[in-house]
């Protein structure tokens, strides 16, 4: 899609504000994608969450801490499921054992087709509050760095626009990790508790 009137003719002085107000629409509807990506994230997350209490409401005793933040306990072992802070796509799964023995878990949330993690891709701009453009990019702001700056968005966006029309198909998996090393991969969240468990 071209935007009309980017350009008026070849010999035409292009307007920075031009490209700068495009950017700022690009950027409005990045949000957009990336927030619908996000509620699907966040839905996620929180069926996790409700998996590991009900898979250990029976001889545990579930101790919530916060949306995201929960333990079972039971003389021999705590287990404890937590998102740190700044790490959306992932969750913290902790065994602590009577003993004093602890094994860390960390179970990364990924989409099952890696195409749709093209939504999440960082556009370089964004809209404040006030609604002013701005960017973390140090280049020269120039006529020459708008004009690539907008071509490159316009590029990305028609991409997230054409993988957007297909969120409802988005599904997630999750990774299990320990010490760096990957463990396994699951589509259930119960699946990947209990072979946590059984590695513990």
């Amino acid at each position: 899609m071209r935007w009309e009137g980017l350009i008026d003719n070849n010999t035409a002085i292009p307007d920075i504000e031009r490209y700068k107000e495009k950017l700022g629409q690009i950027s409005i509807e990045n949000i957009r994608i990336y927030d619908a990506y996000n509620k699907k994230l966040e839905a996620y997350k929180a069926n996790m969450f409700k998996d590991f209490k009900r898979c250990l409401s029976n001889g545990f005793v579930i101790e919530k801490r916060g949306e995201k933040n929960i333990s079972a306990k039971s003389p021999q072992i705590t287990l404890t499921l937590w998102e740190e802070k700044g790490k959306d796509n992932s969750l913290v799964l902790n065994f602590r054992k009577a003993d004093g023995k602890s094994w860390r878990f960390v179970l990364y949330i990924e989409p099952i087709e890696k195409k749709f993690e093209r939504l999440t891709e960082d556009l370089g701009w964004y809209v404040d509050q006030e609604g002013k453009l701005e960017t973390f990019k140090d280049e020269i702001k120039n006529l020459v760095f708008y004009k690539s700056e907008f071509s490159r968005a316009e590029k990305l966006i028609k991409i997230k626009r054409s993988i957007y029309r297909e969120i409802d198909d988005l599904n997630f998996k999750i990774s299990l990790w320990h010490n760096n090393n990957l463990l396994d991969n699951f589509l259930e969240f119960e699946d990947c508790l209990y072979k946590a468990v059984e590695l513990s």
